[in-house]
């Protein structure tokens, strides 16, 4: 059961949930799974490379740590940076090449006591137990260092670790006023500020004189490797970050629970996610099960193909409400093809669609406005149109997430049971923004799968080749919202005819190409295929049927509504597509084929 599952997991990774009892807490996965039976997610181990103990042993001492006091032995207080020994990697060519200046003139000092030289070091402790110096492992940099802030952006993550970098490389960090010194700091930025991260990032360089190499060292403020890690973590918790920001929708994989197992040489994240009975889409459109969703309904007075359309339209229903779901949230999936949709099977009968693999999705900045076609990078916007949120998870229930909001429980597991450092999770990182947060909007990662990928996410590495001036490079981009609507189209021409519309290639399809040509003289002659607004017109199915789709385009007969919606869906022009909400309001999302249809 889903409570015996989360007992052996604590048991397991020994972690220790502190819950906070507040009015508006986030429940434990113990007491959310009680009546849930879940699947577990285990992601790629992050490694923490250690030094040998005989490699510590041969290495030079740049600085001297401070030994451990008994309370910090007992664990009753935490290491700090003052316990830190520093240490000369012993493989280091560049101490090689000291000690070799040093034989040859003992007199002549490398580097400066203001410009120190930048060496492979190590970052050491004594071991309370051997009482030999060792490597930091990754549980005592976390207790030192601790994370960054898990909610912080991209920008903020990245100015956070180029600060630490530039005070490691023997730089001073940015003399910004407001990053040292906030006129206004609330408490969550101030336990930011009292992190070892937020102290390294806003350090002055240090620099000490090594006697066995006769040359001033540089030492880091965090260890390289712990920055390595930081990032290397960062990119695996991206799918847990975007999963969080979505919150709970029916037609979304719901995510309850994150817990992290950290050791000493590596951490390990495992996802506990909604389980999902029935397969995926890709296996129910190539099984002759794909009417099963209708199988309660009367459709005697139906054809076979219409009965199919039926079903996927239901089906198809639910993945545009999932999908504008996680745009309202400011998630662009960028995966979205059969594999990615799992059909649950639920206990009443009936099916329901579900959209689950998060790794490839990515935020976006939400808009204020739309315009009238739709176009632009800013379509997702919070109007009567998207769906409400249906846990305070979601970014349009409350404007800033908060402790009170989301609750200790699953924090403490993100921060490895460190409660200090839970408040930290969703407070701004106050550093500077850099200049291009302008361009938040604009997705430039060539992502997605053969097929179902966007030809303009495709062409981003042809204008990767062909752009040299850093004008060009600003407007390149693609909106990853109207990516996700080429992906349905994709999907949904599967759905309807089992078979894909273009070649895995998709730039040098000729059916692709031959399609496209067709586009741009439909939209030359006018009718629906001018714009995004003119394809949810009715369609006047006598004057209208040159715009509906090449000849050759579909293989088998279908609603004129259902081959209006893909060929808007898979407009080749991005800015003319429909986006998601144009989408669940074109004529055929509303097609009755039979009495009882929602």
């Amino acid at each position: 059961s889903g409570s015996d599952l989360h007992d052996r997991f604590v048991n397991d990774l020994k972690l220790e949930v502190d819950l906070v009892q507040t009015p508006t807490r986030l429940m434990s996965a113990k007491e959310l799974m009680n009546d849930e039976t879940v699947a577990v997610k285990i992601l790629n181990p992050v490694g923490f490379r250690l030094a040998s103990q005989s490699q510590c042993a041969a290495a030079t001492v740049v600085k001297q740590g401070a030994l451990m006091d008994n309370d910090v032995k007992r664990g009753l207080k935490p290491m700090t940076e003052e316990h830190v020994w520093w240490l000369v990697n012993p493989g280091s060519r560049s101490a090689k090449s000291l000690r070799n200046m040093k034989e040859q003139s003992a007199d002549a000092k490398q580097g400066s006591d203001t410009n120190g030289i930048r060496l492979s070091v190590i970052a050491a402790y004594v071991d309370p137990k051997k009482k030999v110096l060792m490597e930091l492992p990754l549980t005592r940099c976390i207790e030192i260092w601790g994370h960054a802030p898990f909610g912080s952006t991209e920008e903020e993550f990245e100015g956070m670790m180029d600060a630490i970098e530039r005070v490691n490389g023997g730089h001073s960090s940015d003399d910004d006023e407001g990053a040292r010194n906030p006129t206004e700091t609330t408490s969550e930025q101030g336990n930011i500020q009292n992190s070892g991260l937020y102290r390294a990032s806003n350090a002055t360089k240090t620099v000490e004189f090594c006697e066995d190499l006769n040359a001033y060292v540089t030492v880091p403020a965090v260890p390289p490797r712990y920055i390595r890690w930081l990032r290397q973590r960062r990119a695996v918790t991206k799918e847990i970050r975007n999963m969080m920001r979505i919150g709970r929708h029916k037609n979304v994989v719901h995510l309850f629970e994150v817990l992290e197992l950290v050791q000493d040489s590596k951490s390990t994240m495992f996802l506990v996610l909604e389980i999902v009975r029935g397969g995926e889409l890709f296996d129910l459109i190539s099984s002759n099960t794909a009417t099963a969703n209708i199988a309660n309904e009367n459709v005697e007075h139906l054809s076979e193909s219409e009965r199919i359309e039926y079903a996927m339209l239901k089906y198809f229903r639910e993945l545009s409400a999932g999908i504008a779901y996680c745009h309202a949230n400011c998630i662009a999936h960028r995966d979205l093809k059969p594999e990615n949709l799992l059909v649950h099977n639920q206990a009443n009968g009936e099916c329901i669609l579900k959209i689950a693999d998060f790794g490839l999705s990515a935020t976006f900045a939400l808009s204020d406005s739309i315009n009238a076609d739709g176009g632009g990078f800013n379509s997702p916007t919070k109007g009567p149109q998207s769906p409400s949120p249906v846990t305070g998870l979601s970014p349009l229930f409350e404007k800033r997430l908060t402790l009170q909001s989301f609750g200790k429980t699953a924090l403490s597991l993100l921060t490895c049971g460190g409660v200090d450092q839970i408040s930290e999770c969703f407070a701004p990182y106050p550093h500077k923004v850099p200049k291009s947060a302008d361009a938040l909007n604009r997705m430039t990662s060539i992502v997605g799968s053969p097929h179902y990928v966007a030809p303009e996410i495709i062409s981003q590495s042809d204008e990767d080749k062909r752009s040299v001036s850093s004008a060009s490079r600003e407007t390149r981009g693609y909106d990853g919202t109207k990516a996700d609507v080429w992906s349905a189209g994709v999907i949904l021409y599967a759905m309807l005819f089992r078979s894909l519309p273009f070649g895995e290639d998709l730039l040098r399809c000729p059916r692709y190409q031959s399609f496209k040509k067709w586009y741009k003289e439909a939209r030359r002659l006018g009718g629906r295929r001018t714009g995004a607004k003119a394809a949810l017109r009715p369609i006047d199915k006598e004057s209208e049927q040159a715009d509906l789709g090449p000849q050759w385009f579909f293989p088998s007969q279908t609603s004129p509504e259902s081959r209006d919606i893909i060929v808007a869906m898979l407009n080749p022009d991005p800015v003319e597509r429909l986006n998601i909400q144009q989408v669940m309001t074109h004529p055929w999302i509303s097609l009755r084929f039979v009495e009882s249809s929602p």
